[in-house]
């Protein structure tokens, strides 16, 4: 006989226990991914609102420092030499002027030999930050602060940097309090004053004596043959007069001469010339000079030649694969033209000149302009290809011949044979010596340098930025009160 099961020996409410704790561990391994998931995404959006803060942070940068370099150069005084008296001589400095783009602290550069110490211009707290919509949900805000300090004269030495601040709104632009915001700071680094001479290689003065109206500098070795004046020189503060310098990073070889020479152990840089490959030769519109007839200029190789007649060159720019002027030739600027003559010349490795021969140089062997022109009113800027001595621009004015220009080649060998210079040469391996026309003589002919640009009627090319950038700081990720802008960083 089967025996009868009683109700507590029943299994029929374990199947809802079992089911109801494999639910529960469901639900609960459910909640756990969910709140991963959740968590992974919160983490997701916080690093990608952290990312764009930081890009709009840096953006601001980079706009700051593309406004500072767009600054008016002709408004800024380069020179350091006896021309250049209008100006301060011997060390960077910033003057307070009108007209540049809002929200920078307007600033040009120069040379004081006095730099007194009394602040001059708007203190750091004064800009405040006025923001910039960079995307739909990122703006920016920065800061130019020149950091000078000066006399009554508005002259102040430069120890500039950027502020930027970058900020992430969610999406709710009119509530900050959720923002994300990044603040990086960078260091900015002045072009300094273009001496009457410099070289990034070595510089070599070959005559029976040499005049410098000006100072030059190199960070190679120095080589005179022949005697060496020194024009005493007035800074333009008052005070004592002083002599030309000589700076050098090498060895210095010659005659000391009426001057002072100064051995430094820290390299002078130049930045290259950049030209873009979308800049036209020449035109008829715009910026760019009328092109030359084919008689010189050749649109193919894009080289322009001169070896018989005589070229004027109009005001405007004029960008080549190379420029040869022979003996019989003369290439010359308009003397009426109130803007100056700019003659580039690409680097034989681009787009422009690549399988062009012997690109890159400039050979000017004929007439050129002379001493009765201001020197700005024919500008030469050679790009060379980023090895230095590779390209090389050689200048041979003749017996008579007393040339007047502003040659901008930190990367190429230069020679310069005359006997009366007036300008500027910026070079990589600098030679200044006699014509080599005069077989015996030569050793006779005394040479007369002086610095003169005028940028002040003539700007130089826009290719030469004011500023660059030295160092780079990541700030503590706030936004600081307007009178501490670099406050933790």
């Amino acid at each position: 006989m089967t025996p009868v099961r009683t109700k507590a020996a029943g299994e029929d409410g374990f199947v809802m226990v079992v089911t109801m704790m494999v639910l529960m561990v469901a639900l609960i391994v459910a909640g756990v991914a969910i709140s991963d998931t959740l968590n992974a995404r919160r983490h997701t959006e916080t690093d990608r609102r952290v990312q764009a803060a930081q890009q709009a942070a840096d953006a601001g940068l980079q706009v700051a420092l593309y406004r500072a370099n767009q600054m008016n150069v002709a408004s800024t005084d380069f020179n350091s030499g006896l021309s250049g008296l209008s100006g301060s001589l011997s060390c960077l400095v910033a003057v307070n002027v009108s007209g540049t783009v809002t929200g920078l602290v307007p600033v040009t550069l120069g040379a004081n030999s006095a730099c007194p110490t009394t602040t001059v211009g708007p203190s750091p707290g004064t800009p405040s930050w006025v923001y910039e919509r960079l995307g739909n949900r990122t703006t920016y805000a920065y800061q130019f602060i020149p950091g000078g300090t000066g006399g009554a004269s508005g002259h102040v030495s430069l120890n500039p940097v950027i502020v930027a601040i970058g900020r992430e709104d969610g999406g709710t632009p009119a509530d900050t309090s959720d923002d994300v915001v990044r603040r990086v700071k960078a260091v900015v680094n002045p072009v300094d004053p273009f001496s009457m001479i410099e070289s990034t290689g070595d510089l070599t003065l070959t005559a029976l004596s040499t005049t410098l109206n000006g100072d030059i500098r190199t960070n190679g070795d120095v080589e005179i043959d022949g005697s060496l004046l020194g024009t005493s020189v007035l800074p333009a503060s008052g005070g004592l007069l002083r002599l030309a310098n000589v700076q050098y990073g090498g060895t210095y070889t010659g005659a000391l001469g009426l001057l002072t020479r100064t051995k430094v152990t820290t390299p002078f840089e130049r930045d290259p010339v950049s030209i873009s490959p979308l800049k036209p030769d020449c035109g008829a519109t715009g910026s760019a000079g009328p092109c030359p007839s084919a008689t010189y200029y050749n649109s193919s190789t894009h080289k322009l030649t001169v070896n018989s007649g005589t070229l004027t060159l109009g005001a405007g720019d004029y960008v080549f694969c190379g420029v040869s002027v022979g003996t019989g030739g003369n290439l010359r600027t308009s003397v009426t033209a109130g803007s100056p003559t700019r003659i580039f010349i690409d680097s034989p490795s681009s787009a422009r000149c690549t399988g062009v021969g012997s690109s890159g140089n400039l050979s000017w062997l004929g007439g050129l302009n002379t001493v009765s022109l201001t020197p700005s009113q024919l500008q030469i800027y050679i790009a060379g290809n980023g090895t230095p001595g590779a390209t090389t621009a050689t200048v041979d004015a003749g017996l008579l011949g007393l040339p007047a220009f502003f040659l901008y080649a930190p990367d190429t060998d230069v020679t310069v044979r005359s006997t009366a210079f007036q300008g500027n040469v910026i070079g990589h391996d600098v030679t200044l010596t006699s014509p080599a026309t005069c077989v015996v003589v030569c050793a006779y002919v005394a040479q007369v340098l002086t610095q003169d640009l005028n940028l002040s009627n003539l700007p130089l090319s826009s290719s030469i930025g004011l500023f660059t950038r030295e160092q780079y700081i990541q700030c503590k990720g706030d936004e600081p009160a307007a009178a501490t802008p670099t406050a933790n960083c």
